[in-house]
């Protein structure tokens, strides 16, 4: 088991998948000819993760330059709302922050025992009883956790029939995921390889999938207009970030409803990376379609 602690008017309008797909489209062409919007982003989940810390003296003292009034200037341009001169905060040559180091900061973490978190989350789901599912997928099944701590999470155990395309997505998920750090994707807490099966820890999403939202009259009526386009405009965030921040440049390739998960505050998360893979600059990078196709490119139906 390998364990991380977690870096997330009254007209009603009804907005189709492929009206969201165009939208996507639209604010991808714009998140793409600047980068205000991954860095401003950063910085508002990072002061966002820090409001909900323990602030005791310590923490506090370490983290009092993490506000949203800094500026830094760089060769070339200078950026507003940046977190590049906090305190424990590195960056890269495009201002994106690439590590977090804060000694001595009495953060919470999880416990590193994996055989004893593993234990734990056999025992909290009951041996993964149907009772505690809340979605099933064509790698596995999805499962709702309350550990000791009083933390919920999202446990995704994958199919014990151990195929190659499980392993493959499995494989795909844990080597991606630890390397982005964004909003608007979710976030791996750990995983674990077991000889009978795998499973995947997440941060859980207290309002599920879109799909499940859009396909519930009631449900969809409540998503108003402001929030669908919050979601496009966050999906674009982080498709933008992981096809032009993150080196080398990774692709999801099956962003759908189904694999967009909202948490409390409506907002979108790009979750289920099992398809994605990265790109390698110096190559064609042509691979076989992967996806779904309503939501992928018209152009990929002609090789299809």
């Amino acid at each position: 088991m390998k364990s991380m602690a977690p870096w997330f008017p009254n007209l009603v309008v009804r907005l189709p998948d492929q009206f969201l797909l165009l939208f996507i489209i639209i604010l991808l062409f714009l998140c793409s000819s600047t980068t205000c919007f991954a860095i401003s982003g950063e910085a508002e989940a990072l002061v966002k993760w820090k409001d909900s810390l323990d602030m005791n003296p310590t923490t506090h003292s370490l983290l009092r330059s993490w506000n949203l009034n800094s500026t830094v200037s760089t060769s070339h341009r200078l950026y507003n709302n940046t977190p590049c001169n906090w305190v424990g905060i590195t960056c890269n040559g495009f201002g994106s922050v690439i590590n977090i180091t804060l000694y001595s900061s009495n953060l919470k973490a999880w416990n590193h025992d994996g055989k004893k978190v593993h234990e734990e989350i056999v025992e909290a789901t009951e041996n993964f009883d149907s009772k505690y599912c809340i979605g099933v997928g064509g790698n596995g099944s999805v499962y709702k956790t309350l550990l000791s701590t009083g933390q919920l999470v999202a446990v995704k155990k994958f199919h014990e029939n151990d195929g190659i395309d499980h392993q493959q997505a499995f494989k795909s998920e844990t080597s991606i995921l630890p390397k982005v750090r964004h909003r608007n994707i979710i976030k791996l807490f750990g995983f674990c390889s077991h000889t009978r099966y795998s499973f995947l820890v997440y941060e859980f999403m207290e309002l599920g999938s879109l799909v499940k939202i859009l396909s519930d009259n009631e449900k969809a009526t409540e998503l108003e207009w402001f929030k669908r386009v919050n979601i496009v405009k966050g999906l674009a965030k982080a498709t933008s970030y992981l096809h032009h921040e993150c080196f080398p440049a990774i692709v999801h390739r099956d962003i759908s409803s189904k694999n967009v998960l909202l948490d409390d505050e409506c907002e979108a998360h790009i979750s289920d990376f099992g398809s994605a893979t990265t790109l390698d600059p110096v190559s064609s990078n042509w691979t076989p379609f992967v996806g779904t196709l309503g939501y992928s490119a018209p152009g990929l139906y002609l090789h299809f």
